[in-house]
Order: C-alpha cells, then sequence, then structure tokens
C-alpha cells in the first residue's frame, strides 16, 4: 500500500507531528510548499494524509489553496492530523470533510493533536519544567493515531459546535495569562528554508 503525507508547517509544529507520523506508516512525505505553484496536484496513493495547522479555527489559506488543486484517482483512505495552541479548539476538520465531497471523496479519519502555543510573553516564567510532560502527551497523541492509521480506522474526532465560542475565551485567556512558547525552533528554521517566496508572504501576512 503507497501512503502519501502532506503537510504545512508554519513554526514546527506540524512538520514535527507529519514526520513521526510519516516514519510510522512508512509514507513519503510531502511539503505542500514545493508544490503550491502547481496548477493541478494529482493523488494516486492508496492512503492520503494531510498535516496543518489549525489558523484561527480555520484552513490556513496554503492549505485552502492547495485542496482547490488536488484530485484523487482512487478510492483513497483519507485522512487529517490538526495541530493546534488550545484545547478544545477546532472545526476544520467538518470543514475539510465539505470540501473532499466536493471532489467525491471524504475524510476517513480525522484527529487533532495539542501542541505548545507560539506565543510568548516575559510573564511566562517557569514554563519549561513542564515541557517534558507536555512533549509526553503529544507523542502518546501521535502514537494513537498512529495505531488507528495502521489499522485503517475510521473516525472523526467529535467537534461540538460551542468550540467557536469557548476557542475564543480561552485564546484571549491563554495569549493574555499563560502563554506558552514555540516547539523546536531547530525545526523551524528547516520548515522555513522549504517555502517559496509566494508562500513566505501567505504566512507572513
Amino acid at each position: 500500500m503507497k501512503h502519501e503525507i502532506y503537510y504545512f508547517s508554519g513554526t514546527g509544529n506540524s512538520l514535527y507531528a507529519a514526520e513521526k507520523i510519516a516514519f510510522n506508516l512508512n509514507a513519503e512525505l510531502i511539503p505542500v510548499a514545493s508544490i503550491a505553484d502547481s496548477e493541478k496536484i494529482i493523488i494516486t496513493a492508496d492512503s492520503a494524509g494531510f498535516v496543518f495547522p489549525l489558523y484561527y479555527q480555520g484552513l490556513p489559506v496554503v492549505m485552502m489553496e492547495f485542496f482547490d488543486k488536488i484530485e484523487f484517482t482512487n478510492e483513497s483512505y483519507v485522512f487529517a492530523v490538526v495541530t493546534r495552541g488550545l484545547a478544545p479548539t477546532g472545526g476544520v476538520l467538518n470543514k475539510m470533510n465539505s470540501i473532499l465531497k466536493n471532489r467525491n471523496m471524504k475524510l476517513d479519519y480525522g484527529a487533532y493533536v495539542t501542541m505548545p502555543s507560539n506565543f510568548f510573553l516575559p510573564v511566562d516564567k517557569g514554563v519549561e519544567k513542564n515541557y517534558d510532560k507536555f512533549n509526553l502527551k503529544i507523542d502518546r497523541k501521535i502514537s494513537a493515531i498512529c495505531s488507528d492509521l495502521r489499522k485503517g480506522n475510521k473516525r472523526i474526532e467529535f467537534e461540538p459546535v460551542f468550540f467557536y465560542m469557548i476557542s475564543g475565551i480561552k485564546y484571549i485567556f491563554q495569549i493574555w495569562i499563560q502563554p506558552g512558547p514555540c516547539l523546536m525552533p531547530m525545526i523551524n528554521v528547516r520548515a522555513a528554508e522549504h517555502v517559496p517566496a509566494s508562500v513566505s508572504e501567505k504566512i507572513s501576512a
């Protein structure tokens, strides 16, 4: 079975998740930024995955444009893993499923991975002591996702309507009260090296 994982990562969190999933599935890892300028993207894999961050309860612009270009040649098993800075937040999996349905496809599996927030303020002292526990929790969630994907499980993580209201409140609270640092700066540097100028402009906008 041929596995492909398409990823977009602005800070490195989604790249971290994508690399771990690709290693577990023996999948080809494809950065969306490397094919962002293609007019059409044909997906022939038996299993196609998409890993990207949650942006303000929605899809990053780069991913929206990417999904507008994709075409499937067979009944692929389609999954999405969305990284986020707060829990619970979400709402993007159902939106992605709607986009796929317009292409006569559907999202078979969808999950969120809560990662360290990319906000950092001087008032956030002593947060380093939580790194190990947080990273262990992240790896356990990714391992559970990989187990589901190897089995071909079909489920989409629950997204209640009040996600949007809770997200707004927690978003403001997290910024002003307890922001967390970004994960793995070295990955951030590596990810930035593969971003075309057109995509970089959209990220920084």
